[in-house]
C-alpha cells in the first residue's frame, strides 16, 4: 500500500494505474498461514491484490478520483477493481487460438456477465514480433480496435513493443483523426 501511495500518487501524481501482476501468486512464496501455499492461493491472490490496491487508494484519501486496472480476477475482484484489461492480443479480426478482436469482444461481454462490468483492452495492442511472426498492426486494424473500444469502459492506447517498426497512431494523420473521432 505504501508503494502505491508514495510512488503512484505522490511521486508520479497519477490518478489511475495498471495494478499488473495480480495473476501470479508466488508459488514458492512464504505465506502467513501454514495451510496456504502458492498453488492453493493462486485464484484468491488476484482478489487480495485488488483489495490491497483499493485499500491503498482509500487510505490515501483518493477514493472517487482514482482507479486502477487489473488483468486478472476471481470471485471478489469486481468489488475492488476499477476496470479490467483483457491484456495484449494479436492484432487480427479473426477468432483464433492466438487471440484477436473477436476474442477480446467475447471476453468483455463474458466478463460483464461474471461481474466484471468495466472491461476494456488496449488499442494498438502490444504484440511482439516473435509471436508466430504475426504483426498485423495496419491502419484498418487499429481503427477497428478504436471503434470497439469507444464502447468500453476505458479508451486507452498502447504503443506496443516496436512502435518505430510498425504502424503508430501518433505519426499518421489518418490515424490521429480516427483517434480523435473515437475518443470523444
Amino acid at each position: 500500500k505504501q508503494v502505491v501511495q508514495s510512488e503512484v500518487f505522490e511521486y508520479a501524481g497519477a490518478s489511475f494505474y495498471m495494478a499488473d501482476m495480480g495473476e501470479t501468486a508466488p508459488i514458492l512464496g512464504a505465506y502467513h498461514r501454514p495451510d496456504v501455499n502458492g498453488l492453493s492461493h493462486h485464484n484468491a491472490y488476484s482478489d487480495d491484490w485488488a483489495r490491497v490496491n483499493r485499500e491503498a487508494i482509500k487510505e490515501a484519501g483518493r477514493d472517487g478520483d482514482s482507479f486502477f486496472i487489473v488483468k486478472a480476477g476471481y470471485g471478489r475482484t469486481p468489488k475492488y477493481a476499477g476496470t479490467t484489461c483483457l491484456g495484449d492480443y494479436v492484432t487480427n479480426l479473426k477468432k483464433r487460438k492466438d487471440g484477436g478482436l473477436q476474442s477480446v469482444l467475447n471476453g468483455i461481454v463474458n466478463g460483464g456477465f461474471s461481474g466484471f462490468t468495466y472491461g476494456h483492452c488496449a488499442i494498438s495492442v502490444a504484440v511482439p514480433r516473435t509471436v508466430n511472426s504475426l504483426d498485423n498492426r495496419t491502419k484498418e486494424m487499429m481503427c477497428r480496435w478504436m471503434e470497439m473500444n469507444a464502447f468500453t469502459a476505458l479508451f486507452r492506447t498502447h504503443d506496443g513493443e516496436t512502435p518505430d517498426e510498425t504502424v503508430s497512431g501518433y505519426g499518421d494523420k489518418y490515424l490521429l483523426k480516427a483517434l480523435a473521432r473515437w475518443s470523444t
